[in-house]
């Protein structure tokens, strides 16, 4: 199963949003799926339930981040370089989702599109950043 399926059904069997991306792209950042899953634990409905950013898109962020970063030996040499990925990323799921806090996001797409195909588009993205870049 595709990293994108896996994630829309880690998503489905009660994984948060957060939850769901970065257990799906734990072989992407070299840890085991429970590591990924404790990471993500308090993510979720708008990082600590509080509305704020989504948790899909935060763990993509983490993703995109880890693809990027340096080591301990490098301090401070990937950070803008990750930050730019980030944000391109992030733009990428604004483009469709005007939004990226959690409760404009359910308001927006509560009618037509559920928190399910939020995460399958921080999976898109992501798969399409790991294609660009030639990783995994």
């Amino acid at each position: 199963m595709d990293r994108i399926n896996i994630a829309r059904q880690l998503h489905k069997e009660k994984c948060n949003c957060a939850q769901a991306i970065l257990v799906a792209y734990h072989d992407v950042m070299n840890i085991e799926k429970d590591q990924a899953y404790k990471l993500a634990d308090g993510l979720g409905a708008g990082f600590g339930k509080m509305g704020g950013l989504c948790g899909a898109v935060n763990a993509m962020g983490i993703v995109i981040s880890y693809i990027n970063a340096g080591d301990l030996d490098h301090k401070g040499e990937t950070k803008d370089e990750s930050a730019k990925e980030v944000r391109l990323c992030a733009e990428k799921f604004m483009t469709k989702n005007k939004y990226l806090d959690c409760i404009p996001l359910k308001a927006e797409n509560n009618d037509n599109r559920s928190c399910n195909d939020l995460v399958a588009d921080c999976a898109m993205i992501i798969e399409e950043y790991i294609k660009e870049r030639g990783n995994k």
